[in-house]
């Protein structure tokens, strides 16, 4: 399974567990880092059994793709991410209307 897929079927995992959440996955084609994007922040930053569900992601992507990155963040990062490769919705997210961008 390539990275992108392995990304995008976790993704869509993630929106199915937690569905007050938005998901946005970006790729730093020049870093070959891949950066998960998480709203809103308090879900990120507070809520337990979604950080058990990152851990696991985290620790599966290093197993699965050891010379792959992929970092985490939301939306107080001071990281600055244009364009999505991908970014769904869950079914309960209050944050806009549901997207699903895949290039």
């Amino acid at each position: 399974m390539k990275v992108k897929d392995y990304i995008i079927n976790q993704v869509n995992e993630l929106s199915i567990c937690f569905p007050t959440i938005k998901v946005s996955y970006y790729i730093d084609e020049f870093s070959n880092s891949n950066y998960i994007k998480i709203l809103p922040s308090n879900e990120y930053d507070t809520n337990e059994n979604y950080q058990k569900f990152e851990t696991d992601f985290i620790i599966n992507f290093i197993d699965k793709f050891p010379y792959e990155e992929i970092v985490f963040i939301s939306e107080n990062s001071l990281i600055n991410l244009s364009e999505p490769l991908y970014e769904i919705e869950g079914s309960s997210c209050t944050i806009s209307e549901t997207h699903l961008v895949l290039k």
